[in-house]
């Protein structure tokens, strides 16, 4: 099944649910062909050119959109050159449509991101304070398995090269508390922390729980809403407080009676809720992890509850390793808050629009190579004015309008809560490559005065554009309009040419048809050299009949549509 077959059966589908579709209509081979192309090219782009690093910050966002508008207007010259010429026709200007690509789109990103698209902004740190156990009851395995957990956490991190986004902080306790590594990105130095961790004393919850709102407020961590300076700088902040026990402020001294010492325990319970009211207050999730067999699930689950945490229990001490990994793993970069401030909404729908002029001005030119060759291999553009004006309007025109959806859509993602910048480009360079694709298409086909439709054979559907005159017609791919599948076609069968039909240049334009000698055309089934050619005429050239029209893409504001009439 050839590509014309599938965009004819699409058109079919299309024009049954009720949309404009068909040879003659706004939703047609070429119209359908951008907007698969163009999506496909974007999609490619993509996927080549997101995983660079975040590192290298203007220079990946360029490459990102360098490669999707390269991609997107390779491949919608590809296709075309696929309808209209075939698999030869498409390997022999391919590396002029690379050449074209790379001296017109990618320097065109280029002064489009230096001057009016700013660097994505990095996306917000995302600090993670540690609140260790290191009580008499750690003591030997559990505490080097408490080590050994929180290298690997820092480990995960490391590996998403998301070290300096993602700063740690830990902060142990036992019958005191103490800060072992304040706020940092320099994975050595918190490490070389937990390498300090000792095991002795009471477990004082309260204590390490006050020293973390000490560290968090001398840093300003906590949640915009909450902070008590608006000019305060802040950035989000996530609590692990790890434990194997329950809450033990001062020693008991034997003898103590079960009474007594559940009173101290229950003394220590009330004053470590009362110290965890800040992280309520403030919206910082504090997830609670409970080791080995004598801690209290109740009590943790209430302090991950009241601070919207998780709580996770490792019954089995070297769970403790594995959970850390998977909370690791959980840790996600999300955008910039401002992603949608209206100052980067305009340079964006501005720079996509230009983008989008640029891939229509090399999809015109790519369109119709010449004859003519440098070297024999990279092809020069045979293309009208006219084409190109239309092209490059119609690259704008998509461009612009895929920023705007993009716009829409990532407000309503935004409400959703949404912010992923991987999820926004994704989003974003798809609605680009699929309304650019279209536009350009659309536009270069409404550049046409006439059309030729042809009725039968592997182009069928395929409304080939007369936009130049003289506009040669036969098999070879030096032809204006290349016809395939036909060996009665000879190379240059015939050639279209434009006249005014009136007075002194005045009156409608038409098109009439001088046909080569020795050469079998007819018009209407009478054999013809030459002949002015009228709206719904049958052309035949060899065994293949064409529909002549000068309507074309444009017949859908005449409410033009061939499947939903045949119905």
């Amino acid at each position: 099944m050839n590509l014309s077959v599938v965009l004819t059966k699409l058109e079919e589908a299309l024009a049954r649910i009720g949309l404009p579709a068909g040879p003659d209509s706004l939703l047609n081979h070429r119209t359908l062909l951008g907007i698969l192309a163009g999506t496909a090219g974007a999609l490619l782009g993509w996927i080549l050119t997101e995983p660079f690093s975040e590192d290298f910050g203007f220079w990946r966002d360029f490459a990102i959109l360098s490669g999707v508008g390269f991609f997107i207007c390779m491949l919608i010259m590809s296709m075309e050159s696929l309808l209209t010429s075939g698999v030869r026709g498409l390997i022999k200007h391919l590396l002029s449509a690379v050449l074209y690509c790379l001296v017109i789109v990618i320097p065109t990103v280029l002064v489009v991101k230096l001057l009016l698209m700013p660097s994505a902004a990095p996306p917000p740190k995302q600090n993670k304070v540690f609140i260790l156990d290191t009580s008499g009851s750690m003591k030997g395995k559990s505490l080097e398995t408490l080590k050994l957990a929180m290298n690997t956490f820092s480990n995960v991190i490391e590996q998403k090269n998301a070290t300096q986004y993602v700063p740690l902080a830990s902060i142990s306790f036992d019958t005191d508390a103490r800060v072992m590594t304040e706020p940092t990105t320099n994975y050595a130095t918190f490490r070389a922390g937990v390498g300090r961790l000792e095991a002795e004393g009471l477990t004082n919850m309260p204590a390490a729980f006050e020293l973390a709102e000490a560290l968090i407020t001398k840093y300003h961590l906590d949640a915009p809403a909450a902070s008590a300076s608006k000019n305060a700088p802040y950035t989000p902040v996530e609590v692990y407080f790890v434990t194997d026990g329950m809450p033990m402020i001062r020693p008991l001294h034997l003898p103590i009676t079960r009474d007594q010492a559940m009173a101290v325990i229950q003394e220590g319970r009330e004053k470590t809720l009362a110290a965890v009211q800040f992280f309520k207050d403030r919206g910082i999730p504090v997830n609670t992890i409970g080791a080995g067999e004598e801690f209290e699930p109740e009590f943790l689950q209430q302090i991950s509850q009241q601070t919207g945490g998780k709580f996770v229990a490792a019954r089995n001490i070297a769970d403790l390793v594995r959970i850390l990994e998977g909370m690791g793993n959980q840790v996600t970069l999300t955008g910039s808050p401002s992603t949608g401030s209206v100052k980067t909404a305009t340079s964006r729908l501005i720079g996509w629009a230009i983008v989008g002029m640029a891939i229509g001005l090399t999809a015109a030119l790519l369109r119709r190579p010449s004859g003519a060759a440098i070297g024999g291999i990279i092809y020069m553009p045979d293309v009208s004015s006219r084409a190109l004006t239309y092209a490059i309007v119609g690259g704008l025109i998509g461009g612009a309008l895929g920023a705007l959806v993009f716009i829409l859509i990532q407000m309503v993602l935004g409400a959703l809560g949404v912010t992923s910048g991987l999820l926004n480009r994704l989003v974003g360079f798809t609605i680009l490559g699929a309304c650019v694709g279209f536009a350009v298409n659309y536009a270069l086909a409404a550049a046409g005065r006439f059309f030729l439709v042809p009725l039968m054979g592997p182009q069928e559907g395929l409304a080939l554009v007369i936009d130049k005159s003289p506009c040669t017609v036969g098999s070879s791919e030096a032809a204006d309009l290349t016809i395939r599948g036909d060996a009665l076609i000879r190379p240059m069968s015939a050639a279209f040419t434009f006249a005014q039909k009136g007075t002194s240049g005045g009156g409608e334009t038409v098109t009439r048809v001088a046909v080569r000698e020795q050469e079998n055309v007819r018009v209407n089934g009478m054999p013809t050299r030459q002949a002015e050619l009228k709206q719904g005429d049958r052309l035949t050239i060899g065994e293949t009949e064409f529909r002549f029209t000068s309507a074309g893409i444009q017949g859908v504001f005449q409410g033009r549509n061939k499947f939903a009439a045949a119905q």
